[in-house]
């Protein structure tokens, strides 16, 4: 059971820079944070059915991902764990420990460069053509950018700047799209757009083959407007990446000057973070026989169901 009565303070080592881009952006006013995290942990703590890490470092991240809004965070968070624990989705968030992942993590599926994007933004690398369906499955890839999102979600820039997606289609077929289902595509765009904290600002599309327009047509309907519009597509024209990413640091295979894509930043946020994993799973519903683990929360991860 995770203690709430020990709450860890939290410690600013932001930069100047990113204090201002905080307040301008989020709405964090530094001399108010503290109160702000104190507001959203009572509302927490009112909730016997949450037992969660209520650290102020753990809530400001909701905090951040919703700009100060107490009632979205609050809804972010309660979303957040009612994903979890769905008994649909016990597959994708059972095991979570580096042995579990490691052969998704070193097929290079999903990653993260080690440099930023122009704008200060964290960027994940999505490879669906090197998928092998053969030994790995769609449950071990959600599980997979599960825990990376996770990890990435607790860095603070990434919490005040963003996140941005890198999806290269490159090598993807119609024997990838037999293994895709709606109820996976389903899954993928509330993990991306409804239950995490983090805010995602573009999905750049580069090397899509045919079987793009499938996959897009069957996650079309589970996506927002707003978030159907920050999926950019690129095709070839690498030169279009120029507006958005720093050439001395994006892999040459994208038309950047870097060396190409390694895995070894994604290892290092995954296959060595056991225990941080180990302290997120202690987090969650506490639900009795027969009874809902949250009731009447408009909004909620139901919502998301229907």
């Amino acid at each position: 059971m995770v203690d709430k009565a020990k709450n860890a303070p939290y410690v600013c080592t932001l930069s100047e820079d990113l204090i201002k881009a905080a307040r301008e952006e989020l709405n964090e006013i530094p001399e108010r944070r503290a109160e702000d995290i104190d507001t959203l942990r009572k509302k927490i703590q009112k909730l016997p059915s949450l037992n969660i890490c209520t650290d102020d470092a753990y809530l400001l991240k909701f905090l951040r991902a919703t700009a100060f809004d107490q009632d979205t965070a609050y809804t972010l968070i309660l979303k957040y764990f009612e994903m979890k624990a769905d008994a649909k989705n016990k597959q994708m968030f059972t095991d979570l420990r580096s042995a579990a992942v490691k052969h998704v993590v070193e097929s290079g599926i999903i990653g993260v460069l080690p440099h930023r994007d122009k704008y200060g933004r964290k960027v994940v690398v999505i490879r669906p053509g090197t998928w092998d369906t053969s030994t790995i499955t769609l449950a071990d890839i959600f599980k997979t950018s599960f825990m990376l999102l996770i990890k990435i979600a607790e860095d603070e820039q990434t919490q005040i700047k963003g996140c941005v997606v890198l999806y290269d289609m490159n090598g993807m077929g119609f024997g990838h799209l037999t293994h895709v289902s709606p109820f996976y595509a389903k899954r993928s765009a509330m993990l991306f757009q409804d239950c995490l904290p983090i805010r995602f600002k573009f999905i750049h599309v580069v090397n899509e083959p045919a079987v793009f327009d499938y996959l897009f047509a069957m996650g079309r309907p589970f996506m927002s407007q707003e978030s159907v519009e920050k999926v950019l597509i690129h095709g070839h024209k690498f030169e279009e990446l120029e507006e958005y990413f720093d050439l001395e640091y994006l892999p040459i295979e994208y038309g950047g000057k870097a060396p190409p894509f390694s895995l070894q930043a994604t290892k290092d946020a995954i296959l060595y973070c056991d225990p941080d994993f180990d302290a997120e799973a202690k987090n969650g519903m506490v639900t009795t026989k027969g009874e809902s683990s949250v009731h009447g929360l408009a909004g909620s991860y139901r919502k998301l169901e229907i």
